[in-house]
């Protein structure tokens, strides 16, 4: 599958305008995928990044149609770890809770959730991270800013969270 073919293109285009667009800080120096998932929402971006990275998307092909500066093969941690200063945004779309095993690689769902989480409280960039909403979700990130964008956007209850 060619990347400009993915299902919900136009749906990603609605979701980055509506949701994210608003929160992100002007002139972004950095910009970090950490999980290979999100399928390109620097697309949408007015200004190219002085830096893009995405981590892990060599399973997709249409890769090399990518605009991107670093393309890295990491755990998220490690991704993170690896870019993260004041500079950097990152988006992440981690696998949704209890949904794990349709991403393959992650064994104890609660467990990846809370460290990642645990990593999130620790950098020093600016984040924005897809989940779909479920009680240990909002309850594992209350206290950070969430926001719901299901019904005319989605299918399913999904949520913004950021720092």
């Amino acid at each position: 599958m060619n990347i400009n073919e993915i299902p919900g293109k136009k749906w990603r285009k609605k979701y980055f305008e509506n949701l994210i667009e608003p929160h992100l800080p002007e002139n972004i120096k950095i910009y970090v995928e950490p999980f290979a998932g999100s399928f390109s929402v620097a697309n949408h971006l007015k200004q190219r990044p002085e830096l893009l990275v995405y981590n892990d998307i060599h399973v997709y092909e249409g890769i090399n149609e990518l605009d991107t500066d670093h393309i890295e093969h990491l755990d998220y941690k490690d991704c993170i770890e690896k870019w993260d200063s004041v500079d950097t945004v990152f988006y992440l779309d981690p696998p949704y809770f209890r949904k794990e095993d349709w991403y393959g690689g992650v064994n104890n769902d609660q467990q990846f959730h809370e460290e990642l989480r645990e990593t999130l409280m620790n950098i020093k960039g600016k984040w924005f991270m897809n989940y779909e909403s479920c009680p240990f979700i909002e309850k594992l990130y209350r206290g950070f800013n969430i926001y719901d964008y299901s019904g005319n956007l989605s299918h399913i209850k999904d949520i913004l969270i950021k720092n």
